[in-house]
Formats: structure tokens, C-alpha cells, sequence
């Protein structure tokens, strides 16, 4: 409940996850085409950062980058069968290439 959590976003959420990654995917599509390796403009901004987080938690680093639970993992990477479709490679790229260039690795919590 203090999250806001109902039975209504619950059913929304992967539309909307969805929506979200088709999107992103789009528009590193075109910076890709404009000679770009990030989200917005020529270098690092706060949307990249947000989506190699995000990632995480739909697709997590290997467990040599970033340690974690096996029972968390397994939570991360059980996607539905739209979500893993949906789980572009050129977003798993970006994510890779920010944690690579931008975060230091493995992580360590």
C-alpha cells in the first residue's frame, strides 16, 4: 500500500514496462544512426545511467559484474514470455557499454 500498489497497476505495469523498452530501443536506434553511444546527445546523461539501473531488474549483469542472491536473480530474469520479447538486444547493449565505460565493475555492495 505505500507504494501505491494495486490490483490495477499490477495488470498495467507490463504494458507499460513494455512501452517503455520500445521506446528506449527506438531511441538508441537513432542516436545509434547519429553516431552516438547514449541516450541523448554525445555522452553520458542521467537517462543512461537510469536505464543500466533499471536493467537490472529485467535483465541483471552476470554474477562475475554483480553479485547477488540466487533467489534474487532468478526474480530478475523470470520475465514473461512479452517482456523477454519485448527485451531488445541493442538495450542490454547499452547497458553493458555504461556499466563498461562509466561504473566500476564488479560491483560491490
Amino acid at each position: 500500500r505505500s507504494y501505491g500498489v494495486t490490483q490495477e497497476t499490477i495488470t498495467r505495469a507490463p504494458k507499460r514496462m513494455i512501452s517503455i523498452m520500445q521506446g528506449l530501443a527506438g531511441q538508441l536506434r537513432r542516436q545509434q544512426a547519429a553516431g552516438s553511444d547514449y541516450l541523448v546527445g554525445q555522452r553520458l546523461s542521467a537517462c543512461d545511467l537510469h536505464w543500466a539501473a533499471f536493467a537490472g531488474f529485467v535483465a541483471p549483469l552476470p554474477p562475475e559484474l554483480c553479485p547477488m542472491p540466487d533467489f534474487m536473480r532468478h526474480n530478475y530474469t523470470h520475465l514473461t514470455p512479452e517482456l523477454a520479447e519485448a527485451l531488445d538486444p541493442i538495450l542490454l547493449e547499452h547497458r553493458d557499454r555504461v556499466y563498461q565505460r562509466h561504473i566500476k565493475l564488479p560491483m560491490d555492495f
